[in-house]
């Protein structure tokens, strides 16, 4: 099986719609990846639950979530925040 679960550049948040619902989304991505996994990572689990709660004010969980989102993502694509929408971009080389 192919790792590259995310293939075509888009949005997959709209950030006007707020940070909750962009986390809710890194979440539900998180999730996709476990579930093509033949076994969930405890740390997708751990960070998938953190992502549903209140935020920190570092951003980690988000950033977290993005390193292992983006090894999933077809070579040339990387997710990443812009203007608070989170985009799966293609990646200036």
């Amino acid at each position: 099986m192919s790792r590259a679960l995310f293939n075509v550049p888009e949005c997959y948040a709209d950030g006007s719609l707020g940070h909750s619902y962009c986390r809710g989304v890194l979440a539900g991505l998180l999730r996709r990846v476990g579930d093509c996994l033949d076994h969930k990572h405890s740390k997708i689990v751990a960070l998938e639950e953190e992502l549903c709660e209140e935020p920190s004010d570092d951003f980690s969980e988000e950033s977290d979530a993005i390193e292992i989102l983006n090894t999933f993502a077809k070579d040339g694509l990387a997710f990443e925040f812009v203007d608070g929408d989170l985009l799966l971009s293609e990646v200036e080389e």
